[in-house]
Parts: C-alpha cells; sequence; structure tokens
C-alpha cells in the first residue's frame, strides 16, 4: 500500500507541478502582453508628442508668413497713399504749369 500511496502522491505532486508551470506560463503571457502594451503606449506617446510638435511649427510658419504678409500689404498700401499724394500734387503743378503758359 505504501508503494502505491508514493506513486499516487508523485502523481499529485507531478500534476500540481504542472498546473504550477501552466498557472506560471500564463502569468508571463499576461506579462509580456502588459509590457508589450506599455511600449505600444509608449510609442504612441512618443509618435503624437512629434506630431503635435510638426502642427506646432506648422502653425508658427502659418502665422509668421501671414504676418509677414500684412506688414507687405500695410507697406503697399502706405506706398500707394504716397504714390496718390504724388500724383495729386503733380496734377496741381501741371495745372499751374497751363495756367501760367496760356498767360
Amino acid at each position: 500500500m505504501e508503494g502505491i500511496n508514493k506513486t499516487l502522491d508523485e502523481a499529485i505532486r507531478a500534476e500540481d507541478i504542472e498546473e504550477v508551470r501552466s498557472v506560471l506560463k500564463f502569468f508571463s503571457k499576461i506579462k509580456n502582453a502588459r509590457d508589450a502594451a506599455n511600449s505600444n503606449t509608449q510609442g504612441l506617446k512618443d509618435f503624437l508628442a512629434r506630431e503635435i510638435e510638426r502642427l506646432d511649427n506648422a502653425l508658427k510658419e502659418a502665422i509668421k508668413r501671414e504676418e509677414d504678409s500684412v506688414k507687405s500689404q500695410e507697406a503697399i498700401e502706405q506706398k500707394i497713399e504716397e504714390n496718390k499724394a504724388k500724383a495729386e500734387w503733380l496734377n496741381k503743378f501741371i495745372a499751374e504749369l497751363n495756367t501760367i503758359l496760356e498767360v
């Protein structure tokens, strides 16, 4: 009977050991999945940070171009006003010169 009990004990221990190994494999898979998720999360965070930085730079560049355009537009409008004043002065000068020449 002792031999049967010993064999039975060994079988139970072997079964327990196999069950423990199975549980350890399961936990190992969970850990691997968690590590992969963390790695993917960090990769996603890095990607989003790069994209936000790229968009931020693009917006800054667009704002700068718009500001430069507005400055150019203001400079053009100022030149137009100056040229209108010069044209008005020339027209008056020509009118006075014509008056003088008619006499």
